[in-house]
């Protein structure tokens, strides 16, 4: 896992992505968003799911079934927890970013 930025030709932008999980063959697995101190809305996951949106029509094997992952210190809007209730998005808070993996705490 690390970070990336991904090119946006038609818009002339990049987009800097917090996490990024491949598999050892390159496959794309998840991309996430990491807010420390602010509250995780809906403006986040279109974020993620547009970098998605531009990396599948890059051709980047696994883009388009790969996960989206919010991570946050301050917790999520109810709009968010309920899309990781439908599986859209995978929640992670504080108290499974610091578990030991035993439970699952986050929002799925």
């Amino acid at each position: 896992m690390a970070p990336a930025v991904v090119n946006d030709a038609a818009r002339r932008r990049t987009w800097e992505v917090d996490v990024v999980a491949q598999s050892s063959s390159g496959r794309l697995l998840a991309i996430g968003e990491a807010k420390w101190g602010q509250i995780v809305g809906t403006a986040e996951l279109d974020r993620l799911r547009e970098i998605r949106r531009l990396l599948d029509g890059q051709g980047r094997t696994g883009a388009e079934g790969s996960e989206l992952v919010l991570f946050s210190g301050a917790g999520f809007t109810s709009d968010i927890r309920e899309a990781g209730q439908r599986g859209e998005v995978r929640c992670v808070d504080v108290a499974e970013l610091y578990s030991d993996g035993s439970s699952s705490h986050g929002t799925r």
